[in-house]
């Protein structure tokens, strides 16, 4: 077991255990209950309050040093959680990404944005037209079982994710845009087990310009984008082998002499341009997301 998947590992266990611990070790320091049926709830909740003292001029003497003893255990658990619950906080923010290659720094090496054009009137009222009819266009996939029957299948389903992407199986990378015609569709997963509908992606074809992307979508208002400068590893590399930081969607490597002097495979431009919408966001700047 390398060490990465050992911090995972007590990262997800810490606080159960931590419980478990805290409930073994309550049996043992808790008052018997033969002496806390002699007091009140009262005065028994406020023996575990911080900074209350009052209880102990209604409790016998010979019976203070038991209460105490379950006072401490349960002020050293709420230490002990505070403290894990900072670790875990830490390791997720500071190294959780970075030692699962996920660290996001060198994506903007490998991602071209359209630019964003001055607003104008005209546009503002094309994009409000453009978000109703999306919402007709996409009605029919609120419902994520037709999206199924028309190819459309969910990405890691097993995830526990915020929002699932259903990509459809036989897109066709050359096709030209059309609303009625999404690339994906963007679900959030609900608590019986379904879908809702949230938004869409649209890929348009390679060679297209932005002229004729503003034409489609106003470019005042949405920005479209493409991956691009992509080094990806020989298909012979074992997988288990290959420097995360260096090829991929994150890797440092963006130039042809670069790859090829790692001994990868360089794409200048892997996909056509791609804009997701979320044409039911009440919020008119996140239904175009830049």
């Amino acid at each position: 077991m390398n060490l990465v998947r050992l911090l995972d590992l007590v990262d997800s266990f810490s606080m159960p255990v931590l419980f478990l611990v805290f409930l073994v070790g309550l049996t043992k320091t808790a008052p018997p209950n033969k002496i806390r049926r002699l007091y009140s709830v009262r005065v028994n909740l406020l023996s575990f309050l911080p900074f209350s003292t009052r209880w102990q001029h209604e409790i016998a003497p010979e019976h203070l040093d038991a209460f105490r003893k379950s006072r401490r255990w349960f002020f050293a658990f709420l230490t002990a959680t505070f403290a894990v619950g900072l670790l875990r906080i830490t390791y997720a923010e500071l190294f959780f990404a970075r030692l699962h290659g996920l660290d996001l720094k060198n994506m903007s090496l490998h991602i071209e944005y359209t630019d964003l054009r001055p607003e104008n009137d005209a546009d503002k009222a094309r994009a409000a037209s453009l978000v109703t009819d999306l919402q007709h266009a996409l009605a029919k996939y609120q419902d994520y079982r037709i999206a199924e029957a028309d190819g459309f299948e969910p990405f890691h389903p097993e995830f526990k994710v915020p929002e699932v992407g259903f990509w459809k199986r036989s897109s066709d990378p050359k096709s030209a845009f059309s609303i009625s015609d999404p690339t994906s569709l963007l679900y959030q997963p609900t608590s019986d087990g379904g879908y809702k509908l949230v938004g869409a992606t649209y890929i348009d074809q390679n060679d297209t310009g932005e002229d004729q992307l503003d034409q489609l979508v106003p470019l005042s208002v949405a920005r479209w984008h493409r991956d691009v400068n992509l080094c990806l590893p020989a298909r012979s590399t074992d997988k288990k082998t290959v420097d995360g930081t260096k090829f991929g969607f994150n890797g440092s490597i963006a130039t042809r002499q670069a790859c090829d002097a790692a001994g990868g495979k360089f794409y200048p431009q892997l996909s056509g341009w791609t804009l997701q919408v979320r044409p039911w966001e009440q919020n008119p700047k996140l239904v175009w997301e830049h």
